[in-house]
């Protein structure tokens, strides 16, 4: 493989979740990889489409106003830091979970489906919160719901 290859398939968008951390995406454009799979949060990252110019601007607003699902806006590159599992682990949570619900509300997470929210905090509890988060028995896991079995 080429250093200069892509390093990501798809881009994708999440249509379900199958399982605690595992959901169904569709891949989105051109890009690379099957048209239908799943993944897991580990395997996922925020993308951000690219818009050169004003007339690509326009088209994306025109297939807004016919009622097409189109994404205008991208995760802000920096977020919450991941979920600290060490020292006051208490004190570690209430900070994270205030940190997420100010990057929800300013990112506008609340308004995107359950599986979304799920998807971004999983990604934002980081690899050993999603290690806690995977020993939970959940059977329809929801920002509020792991939330509770965290606390």
């Amino acid at each position: 493989m080429s250093k200069l290859a892509r390093k990501y398939l798809g881009p994708y968008r999440i249509v379900s979740l199958r399982g605690p951390n595992r959901f169904e995406v569709w891949k989105v454009g051109d890009g690379k990889g099957t048209n239908k799979t799943s993944t897991g949060t580990d395997f996922m990252k925020p993308w951000c489409p690219t818009i050169n110019d004003e007339e690509e601007d326009a088209a994306k607003a025109d297939a807004v106003q016919s009622g097409e699902d189109v994404e205008l806006s991208c995760l802000p590159e920096s977020g919450p830091a991941y979920l600290k599992l060490i020292a006051n682990i208490n004190d570690n949570f209430k900070i994270f979970k205030q940190e997420v619900e100010v990057y929800f509300m300013a990112t506008e997470t609340h308004q995107k489906p359950k599986e979304v929210q799920v998807a971004r905090l999983l990604n934002l509890l980081g690899p050993n919160g999603l290690k806690l988060f995977n020993t939970f028995k959940i059977e329809d896991a929801t920002v509020t719901t792991i939330f509770e079995y965290l606390e």
